[in-house]
């Protein structure tokens, strides 16, 4: 008879944990990153009688979610890709805006010189011919003046962005350090909480929103480890690094991975940071914005080095060669904040034309023994 009423005993206690278990499922149905978790119980070890083993009820072997890790893995890529083009789209938008038309009226700017130019080459002596050939010279480069300061503008907003999307990414970082922690002290006999589960892949959520990873969960432990693409660690064990934003003195930025807040040596991984909301910002300032300013600048100088010739093949009133128009800034090189060597470079434009659309970049290497 003992043994009939522990069977049932074993068999009402395995289903009071049940109805515990599904109880926990409802009360979190609307528990963000939370799981459904379900009770694995399987027959406890028999009695011998003998050479006879009688069973003696059941037992709980194990609380499991309802997981997949493949699923799991798929959802990140996702989130990194949405976060990044969702930013760059952003950009996009804002100088999609900035070059409108109808706001800047640009080609209206230039229909309007030309047709000055025009009527100053039917009528050379008429003084209003004239000024209003100069107004509308000199309108174009308000217009180019105006594109480059919203330009710089917008390049600080992004900038900004980026430097709130790495304070949010360090706390996250730390966030997933801690519960890594607490999974080590709380874990018993292999067996994670499940609830500690969920709280460790929602921050890997959150941070593949921010950029692209890579991730190593220890088969023993559950606790995981986080690498950037590139294989920059950026979460250990329990410890996690700390992304410092920095911003030269020529306007450019670098991304700093340090061992802990108060390093204060880093190593740049500004460009190891693709995918996320990080990767769109960077691309955004460094790829977008850039692009457009680099096509901006070669179009002026394009254009005013193409006015000055041609006016400068003509004649003033009093019969002496036209002078230039426009007066062109000489060009200069831009140096990065890191360097620490004295190297000065002379640069000069020989033809306009030859000019691309991008930036230019001299490094030393090492490596090549010279300038690349």
């Amino acid at each position: 008879m003992s043994n009939l009423l522990n069977i049932g005993s074993s068999a009402l206690n395995i289903q009071r944990r049940g109805l515990a278990i599904a109880g926990h499922n409802i009360a979190n149905a609307n528990s963000e990153g939370y799981h459904r978790q379900r009770m694995e119980g399987v027959a406890a070890a028999p009695q011998y009688q003998g050479s006879h083993a009688i069973g003696i009820g059941t037992q709980l072997q194990s609380v499991n979610r309802v997981y997949d890790s493949i699923v799991a893995g798929q959802l990140r890529e996702v989130m990194s890709d949405l976060g990044y083009n969702d930013e760059l789209k952003s950009v996009f938008d804002d100088i999609g805006r900035l070059l409108d038309e109808d706001s800047l009226g640009v080609s209206q700017t230039f229909s309007d010189f030309f047709t000055a130019a025009e009527d100053l080459s039917a009528l050379p002596d008429s003084s209003a011919a004239r000024e209003v050939f100069f107004e509308a010279a000199k309108s174009i480069v308000g217009r180019f003046n105006l594109v480059g300061s919203q330009l710089d503008d917008l390049d600080i907003s992004v900038q900004q962005r980026l430097s709130f999307e790495v304070s949010e990414t360090n706390q996250i970082l730390q966030n997933l350090a801690d519960v890594n922690t607490q999974i080590n002290n709380l874990s018993s006999g292999g067996n994670t909480a499940p609830d500690l589960l969920d709280r460790r892949d929602h921050a890997l959520e959150a941070i593949s929103e921010k950029l692209s990873i890579s991730t190593i969960i220890d088969p023993n432990t559950q606790m995981v480890s986080v690498r950037t693409t590139q294989g920059m660690e950026l979460v250990g064990q329990s410890t996690a690094g700390v992304l410092a934003f920095q911003q030269s003195t020529d306007g450019s930025f670098h991304i700093q991975l340090k061992e802990n807040a108060t390093s204060s040596t880093g190593i740049d991984i500004t460009h190891s940071l693709d995918g996320g909301r990080l990767g769109g910002l960077i691309e955004a300032s460094q790829g977008a914005i850039e692009g457009v300013r680099n096509r901006l600048g070669r179009m002026a100088t394009v254009f005013a080095e193409s006015v000055n010739t041609q006016h400068q093949k003509g004649l003033d009133r009093e019969g002496s060669p036209g002078k230039a128009i426009y007066n062109l800034p000489e060009a200069s090189a831009v140096y990065d904040g890191d360097n620490t060597g004295t190297t000065a470079l002379d640069i000069a434009i020989d033809d306009p034309n030859a000019l691309l659309a991008n930036s230019y970049q001299a490094r030393y290497s090492t490596a090549a023994g010279g300038w690349v």
